[in-house]
């Protein structure tokens, strides 16, 4: 008989914990995020709060981030690998700027300069800029003074970065 009592006892112990344990945590603890299960392995999440994302492909290699590149700036997405393979080439989009590259040297640039004045910029493989439709700022050689180009022109440049031809 003071086997059976002694179980009893075990028991209630155990189911009162497992009850104490449920209510605190709903009276003490905050709001949680639940995934919810969607058909074909989809995940539905309301709500996420995060200073970065990133995102890899099944063998663990970084195909793209989301994220801040200092606090209070604007979002900034990088996305690596646009080819059929891991070929060196990246996305960056930013909030006044998208730039491709590959090999860390760009190849287009898209981006507003000046009160939004837009601006596309085109490179050769050792990203020197070529050809610039839009905005773009040119060093006077001979004045040293710099002229903003108006947002209608379009601009060609050697191999050397030496002005080729412009117009208007």
């Amino acid at each position: 008989m003071h086997g059976r009592k002694q179980y009893f006892t075990i028991i209630v112990a155990i189911v009162g914990g497992m009850m104490g344990g449920i209510i605190s945590s709903q009276l003490f603890m905050g709001n949680a995020v639940f995934a919810e299960n969607k058909p074909d392995n989809e995940l539905y999440v309301k709500y996420i709060k995060t200073q970065g994302l990133s995102l890899v492909n099944e063998a663990g290699d970084l195909r793209a981030m989301l994220g801040l590149q200092q606090p209070g700036d604007s979002p900034l997405l990088v996305m690596f690998g646009m080819g059929s393979k891991a070929d060196g080439s990246t996305l960056v989009a930013k909030s006044d700027s998208i730039t491709f590259s590959r090999n860390q040297k760009p190849w287009a640039e898209l981006h507003l300069i000046q009160d939004g004045k837009p601006s596309l910029a085109l490179f050769d493989k050792e990203g020197n800029p070529r050809a610039v439709l839009g905005t773009t700022q040119l060093k006077d050689k001979e004045t040293g003074d710099i002229k903003t180009r108006v947002p209608s022109s379009l601009v060609l440049f050697d191999k050397r970065g030496d002005l080729l031809w412009s117009a208007p």
